[in-house]
């Protein structure tokens, strides 16, 4: 495949050329086609895990964090290149309760923000513990960013006190590196203690495609086809 520098040679010799007065249209014109060839490499998306912290094993997590109404918890996750979030989820266990009652599932610049938002009503069960816990969430989703470090936070409804019991498991095998909480006894600070808990985001992530065979056979029969040209016609002269 062509590089920058095999494009910049092409150049110079035109130049070259242009001062012997050999060819300078048809250089300039074959330096225009690799050049351009080298810029539209199209980029395109791939389906992929973006963060996968795996889970607490059942039973045996060592504390279950309270995501009872107001309480938030938070989670830090970097984006290498540009990416469509399709579903976010978090390990959740929650005790069935009367009323209807709703988590928010919120993704921004810093712990608690909401720039991207979605609502799930969790599925609940009659024991506390993490052995009635799920992977739970949002999906079809179309949360576009581009690279860099994000939070995700998962919201209890505090206008549902008290409908919702629920709680997120530690002790997952593959922590993000930063978490954050916040509970209405916090007074609205968040903290950052050596906790974790399971999530789980899936999206498309944007890659840099590398040229089909046939483009870099197509260029490099140009590039040969032009030094034969050049070389046939020196010859003549």
């Amino acid at each position: 495949m062509p590089t920058g520098l095999q494009s910049l040679r092409w150049s110079i010799y035109c130049n070259n050329a242009s001062r012997m007065n050999q060819f300078p249209r048809f250089c300039s014109f074959l330096a225009a086609v690799i050049a351009a060839s080298l810029t539209q490499i199209p980029a395109q998306s791939r389906a992929s895990t973006i963060v996968d912290t795996g889970h607490a094993d059942p039973g045996v997590a060592k504390a279950l964090l309270s995501l009872s109404p107001a309480d938030q918890l938070a989670a830090q996750f970097t984006l290498l290149t540009p990416t469509t979030i399709t579903s976010v989820e978090g390990w959740i266990g929650s005790l069935t309760p009367d009323t209807p009652r709703s988590i928010t599932i919120g993704l921004g610049a810093a712990p608690g923000s909401t720039t991207f938002s979605g609502h799930f009503q969790p599925v609940g069960g009659s024991i506390v513990g993490d052995s009635t816990s799920q992977w739970q969430g949002v999906f079809d989703l179309n949360w576009n960013l581009d690279a860099g470090t994000y939070w995700v936070s998962f919201i209890a409804d505090p206008e549902l006190y008290p409908a919702l019991y629920a709680w997120m498991a530690s002790d997952v095998p593959n922590p993000l590196p930063l978490y954050a909480y916040r509970t209405p006894f916090s007074s609205d600070a968040w903290n950052q203690p050596g906790l974790d808990f399971g999530v789980r985001i899936n999206g498309d992530a944007s890659i840099q495609v590398v040229p089909e065979s046939s483009t870099t056979v197509a260029l490099l029969g140009l590039t040969v086809a032009a030094l034969f040209y050049i070389r046939r016609k020196s010859s003549s002269q």
